[in-house]
């Protein structure tokens, strides 16, 4: 008889221990797959369309806007496309990283130079530039799915002028 509980004892152990091992298993492989596309789903990622009746835009100010925004860890990626106060068509591209480095902007006649920081995961902070000046400072903010941009450039005679900008998450 005690061998036979001996040896039932030892079939049971194995069997518990073989689910638990494969429950654990099955748990770090979904944490494996499911925890990276979480970090990639950052607040910013998405396409984003100005609402431009809730914006407080000075002239001059965009008759549209859309803004694809792509981050990948600390890189940051921006296409920015609408239409100009004129009626004109503009689209604009960024490249950059979160470590104050300033990266150029090409065919922007405004600004020649920009520099991003992220002191929260839902705040971006940038400072663009023209001929190695400050000309603009950038405060954007995500909360659900509507982008804050508060914008403050300079005008010609030096004076500070600020925006607020609303945009809501285009439906994918």
């Amino acid at each position: 008889m005690s061998k036979r509980r001996v040896n039932s004892s030892r079939l049971i152990k194995p069997a518990v221990m073989l689910d638990t091992v494969q429950a654990v298993g099955a748990l770090l492989l979904v944490c494996t797959l499911v925890l990276p596309a979480l970090g990639a789903n950052d607040p910013f990622f998405g396409t984003w369309k100005l609402n431009v009746a809730k914006s407080k835009l000075q002239p001059p100010a965009p008759g549209s806007d859309t803004v694809r925004i792509e981050i990948d860890g600390n890189d940051l990626r921006i296409e920015q496309e609408g239409v100009d106060e004129k009626g004109e068509p503009f689209k604009l591209t960024l490249q950059g990283g979160f470590d104050d480095s300033r990266y150029g902007i090409a065919g922007f006649r405004y600004a020649d130079a920009i520099s991003f920081r992220r002191p929260a995961g839902r705040r971006i902070l940038a400072e663009a530039r023209k001929s190695g000046v400050i000309v603009a400072w950038l405060e954007a903010e995500v909360s659900g799915n509507t982008l804050k941009v508060n914008l403050s450039v300079l005008d010609a005679e030096g004076k500070e002028v600020k925006s607020l900008a609303i945009l809501q998450r285009d439906a994918p």
